[in-house]
């Protein structure tokens, strides 16, 4: 197999299997108190334009796919939250940075940074093909009423890395710019229900065959995903009972009680003679 023929083989390998890394956030921009366990499970479903040179003009290959994960996440301080992700997309690892936190989920702005990264591999006989995924998502939550509005600009770093016993090995760097939609309904105290979309757009991808390489603007795959994640754990996860319950007023005096004595009149001082 020429140099030329395998770094071909790799774009198209490494595009179809990049879409099935997600890019999906699956969470709130609010980060959720401290303490605070939230569960959760997404079933999804996306696709991947898996493009062979610097335009589609050069010829596309398009594939969909299903896609199931879940997670875990905890909230280490109200600003701080750490998780992990499981499932068809591979294994992951992510940690939210809460910059601005809104009082209550009633009204307000939240914003965050929710770095992460995934890793996903398949191999057969001496063959092997596997992906590791850097997300950096900037996280925008608009509450209203106790729901969020969730928008999540990101950059995307991904690395694609095959070998073939006896054909040599190759590696893959996509970078994509993209974002996702969300809308977090408070469907209970410990429940929410999470319909996202998002989109991933390859801005350059830059690869290496044995001692050659490439680079192209476009390569790589256009991934898009669509899915909704069900939230659930810790009551009141994102909102104390006390921040949302205002103290009750003071009881009335009742009708009877007595009424306070009045205080002894005082006398002035005798003047001298």
């Amino acid at each position: 197999m020429t140099s030329r023929l395998l770094w071909f083989s790799m774009v198209v390998m490494g595009t179809l299997l990049s879409g099935c890394a997600s890019v999906s956030t699956m969470g709130l921009a609010r980060t959720l108190n401290q303490g605070a366990v939230q569960g959760w499970v997404a079933p999804e479903g996306g696709g991947v334009v898996a493009l062979t040179g610097a335009s589609t003009s050069s010829g596309a290959t398009g594939v969909g796919y299903p896609l199931l994960e879940g997670g875990i996440r905890v909230g280490v301080t109200d600003h701080f939250e750490l998780g992990a992700r499981l499932g068809l997309s591979g294994v992951g690892l992510e940690g939210k940075i809460g910059f601005l936190r809104s009082p209550t989920m009633d009204t307000g702005i939240n914003l965050s940074l929710n770095p992460g990264v995934t890793y996903v591999g398949f191999g057969a006989g001496t063959a092997f093909i596997g992906t590791l995924t850097f997300h950096l998502p900037v996280l925008i939550g608009i509450d209203f009423g106790g729901h969020e509005l969730v928008l999540g600009p990101r950059f995307i770093d991904q690395l694609v890395f095959a070998g073939v016993s006896g054909a040599g090995s190759a590696g893959i760097n996509i970078i994509y710019a993209g974002g996702s939609v969300g809308f977090a309904i408070k469907a209970g105290s410990s429940l929410r229900i999470l319909p996202e979309v998002s989109i991933g757009v390859p801005v350059v991808t830059t690869g290496t065959v044995g001692t050659s390489s490439a680079t192209a603007v476009g390569a790589g795959g256009l991934i898009f995903q669509a899915g909704v994640a069900f939230l659930f754990g810790t009551s009141d996860a994102y909102e104390r009972p006390e921040a949302l319950t205002p103290p009750p007023p003071p009881p009335p005096a009742p009708a009877n009680a007595p009424l306070p004595p009045e205080p002894a009149p005082t006398m002035p001082p005798p003047s001298a003679p």
